[in-house]
């Protein structure tokens, strides 16, 4: 089982913090671990260009993604996979991701279209 801290944990290690016998631990949908990211790897610098001539004022800093992502496919054929979307999201809007009538502002996916126009330029 993967946890926040990004290492994998065993239901044998979890029950020695629990210390009660009388809970069961259950695996459900087990994903491998990511590789790390080297963030001194060129292509990290090309994204992290491409946000801020975006995103003028904009901090990029590496953080652990919570939710599950495509990139998992990727994991195997790439040493340096990066989960980013390019979007601008309220609170408002990130409530609705994967929720009833999910949508994304026109202004939002065009920033978007332009994130990615700019980093296709570029590999």
């Amino acid at each position: 089982m993967w946890n926040c801290t990004g290492r994998t944990s065993e239901p044998s290690d979890i029950k020695k913090v629990l210390k009660d016998d009388s809970i069961q631990i259950t695996t459900f949908n087990e994903n491998k671990m990511y590789n790390e990211c080297d963030f001194n790897n060129p292509n990290y610098d090309i994204i992290k260009d491409t946000i801020i001539e975006t995103y003028p004022n904009t901090i990029v800093a590496p953080f652990i993604m919570l939710g599950g992502t495509d990139g998992r496919h990727y994991n195997e054929i790439s040493d340096c996979v990066i989960r980013f979307t390019p979007v601008k999201l309220t609170n408002e809007d990130r409530a609705g991701v994967h929720g009833l009538n999910e949508k994304i502002k026109v202004e939002s996916l065009e920033k978007c279209l332009e994130f990615y126009q700019r980093l296709l330029t570029k590999i």
